[in-house]
């Protein structure tokens, strides 16, 4: 038991530590023909009556899953920021158009930069959907600002 603490709870905790993250995509990582398997063996060693001789295989698990982990993520996080990019490009160019005031301008930008920004940091697939979501909105209450600008400064 002694042996446990000094050298293996590290790993254990590391493992532990490892699984719970993961769970933010798991859904995604048990499709994955590598990261799949290696989430059910770190969950089998988390659960074993006596881990002790199984803890040696959670840097190769760990390992594996992270790399399919941080794959995905990069992927679902490049699209995102695209869509987010090509929203800020639109509504730059057509507050151009309507010739809006720096405070317009910032105020609509604003939320998708932010969003942006939540993105690229984000470690939930789900969050970065869901911060893909709101662009959307944030973009069409841009969009309506901006217009309504466009039409006020028509009638001057």
């Amino acid at each position: 038991m002694e042996y446990f603490y000094d050298h293996q709870k590290p790993t254990w905790e590391k493992l532990r530590k490892a699984y719970v993250a993961f769970q933010l995509n798991r859904l995604e990582l048990e499709k994955d023909a590598q990261a799949g398997p290696a989430l059910k063996r770190m969950q089998e060693i988390l659960s074993a009556r006596s881990p002790y001789g199984l803890i040696k295989e959670a840097d190769a698990l760990i390992n594996t899953v992270n790399a399919v982990n941080s794959s995905v993520l990069i992927g679902r996080r490049t699209q995102a920021v695209a869509k987010i990019d090509a929203h800020i490009t639109t509504l730059n160019r057509d507050l151009a158009v309507a010739q809006g005031e720096a405070s317009l301008r910032a105020a609509c930008l604003k939320p998708l930069e932010a969003l942006r920004e939540q993105v690229q940091n984000e470690e939930s697939l789900a969050h970065i959907t869901q911060a893909e979501g709101e662009a959307v909105k944030e973009f069409d209450a841009a969009e309506g600002a901006s217009r309504s600008s466009f039409v006020s400064w028509q009638s001057r």
